[in-house]
């Protein structure tokens, strides 16, 4: 574990947190105190991920699946921050369809108007 650590932990902060004679959990407990973030900050985060990814696409990426990745990503952690608008599937899939409707990905968003049960109970 302390070998990972080291090797995942940027230098500076792991000379200054995880000191050789101390226990794993006071290196936890010492880079949770420097490195770490408070709730409203994962909060800020996630909104301005979710915001990020729900913006218009003008045109299709040139990694789709990446996009949808990046995308998936994003309102997973925004509803983990129970940002608005992200927990309710309907209010989701409007913002998602809005955001690829004039990128080439009109078959989407006629499979969510197709199939509007599937999505939403999603």
């Amino acid at each position: 574990m302390s070998n990972w650590v080291q090797e995942t932990v940027a230098t500076h902060i792991y000379n200054a947190t995880c000191k050789p004679d101390k226990p794993l959990h006071e290196w936890y407990d010492a880079l949770k105190e420097r490195a770490g973030t408070d709730n409203l900050e994962d909060l800020r985060r996630a909104l301005e991920r979710y915001n990020t990814a729900i913006k218009l696409l003008i045109r299709k990426p040139k990694d789709g699946l990446a996009w949808l990745s990046s995308w998936d990503t994003a309102i997973g952690e925004a509803q983990e921050g129970k940002v608005q608008g992200t927990e309710n599937s309907q209010m989701w899939w409007l913002q998602f369809e809005a955001a690829i409707r004039n990128a080439g990905y009109e078959s989407w968003c006629e499979a969510g108007d197709v199939y509007p049960t599937c999505i939403y109970t999603l």
